[in-house]
Order: structure tokens, then sequence, then C-alpha cells
């Protein structure tokens, strides 16, 4: 199934691409009947995985951030914005263990950690090297 979901998703990635909000509900709403007609909704988790990665390596990267609470619409647009004019796409991920603060991913690579785990593991390791 995973050559079906990359063939499903590379499709979906054509069909949107330069694709208006309303063409894109449509050509949707199309795949999703296409799904249920060829019996494959069943593997539509498969095939959204494959979309996003696919569609990541089309139209760019992805920066994360991740924090204790959803932030704040006027906080992730403003993000959002300004790593849009880098070529990154803004993904959010909540995370309570961070207890407070943020840390921010842009790709696969570490860039700012000024979460209260993260400043609280490095007061750990400094206190540990000075014991």
């Amino acid at each position: 199934m995973q050559s079906k979901a990359r063939t499903y998703a590379a499709l979906m990635v054509q069909a949107l691409d330069g694709a208006t909000e309303k063409e894109a509900q449509q050509v949707i709403q199309r795949f999703k009947d296409l799904l249920y007609k060829r019996g494959d909704f069943k593997h539509i988790s498969s095939i959204l995985r494959e979309f996003e990665r696919a569609w990541q390596e089309r139209n760019g990267k992805t920066a994360t951030v991740v924090s204790a609470h959803s932030l704040a619409e006027k906080t992730k647009t403003e993000m959002a914005k300004s790593l849009e004019k880098k070529g990154y796409a803004l993904q959010e991920k909540v995370d309570p263990a961070v207890i407070g603060g943020t840390a921010l991913y842009l790709g696969s690579d570490y860039m700012i950690d000024s979460t209260v785990k993260g400043k609280l593991n490095r007061l750990s390791k400094l206190l540990k090297q000075n014991g």
C-alpha cells in the first residue's frame, strides 16, 4: 500500500499546486469520493502522511515551533509570515513536557530552545560539571 499511498499523494500535490482555496476544496472532495469508490479510504492516514512529505519537498521546508500551550493566533500568524519569507512552512507542536517557553526547529536542525525544560537541562549539566 505504501507505493499506492505515494502515488495518491503525488497526484494530490500535483492537483493542488497553484489551486485557489475553492478549487482545492473541490479537488479534495473529488479525491475523497475516488478513495471511497476504489475502497482505499481505509488507507487515508498513510496517504496523508505521504502527501505531507511530498508537499513539503515540493513547496519548501518546515519550521516546527514547540510550546507547552497553543500559540496565540496573532503570534502564530506573525511567525508564519516571517518564516514563509525564508521558505519555511510553520508547524506547531504542543508538548506540555516543555513546561513553558518555546523551541524552534528549522527542518530537522535544532535552532533555538528557550523552554523551561531546556533551561533546566542546561542548568543540570552545568551543575554536574562543576559538582
